[in-house]
C-alpha cells in the first residue's frame, strides 16, 4: 500500500506535521495505539454504508476500531 505524500496532506489539511500520522497495518490496531499514545479523548473516523451481500462479505473496519477504543468516537459517513 502506498500512502499519500505527507507534505501534501499537511498542505491540504493545514495540520502541523506532528498531527499527521501514516502507518501500514491493521487499522483498528494502529488507530487505537495512536489514540493511546497521543492521549486522545476523541477519535473521528469515516465510515462507508454497506448493505446486502457486500455488507455480509466484508468486515466493517469502523466497527473493529470502535471495539478497540476506550475513548469517544465520532463516525462520519
Amino acid at each position: 500500500m502506498h500512502f499519500p505524500d505527507r507534505q501534501q496532506i499537511m498542505r491540504i489539511s493545514g495540520l502541523p506535521s506532528e498531527r499527521v500520522h501514516a502507518e501500514e497495518g491493521d487499522p483498528a490496531t494502529v488507530i487505537s495505539r495512536y489514540a493511546k499514545e497521543l492521549g486522545a479523548d476523541t477519535v473521528l473516523i469515516g465510515t462507508m454504508a454497506r448493505q446486502g451481500a457486500s455488507a455480509l462479505m466484508r468486515s466493517n473496519t469502523s466497527e473493529k476500531v470502535l471495539s478497540k477504543l476506550d475513548v469517544d468516537v465520532i463516525a462520519l459517513s
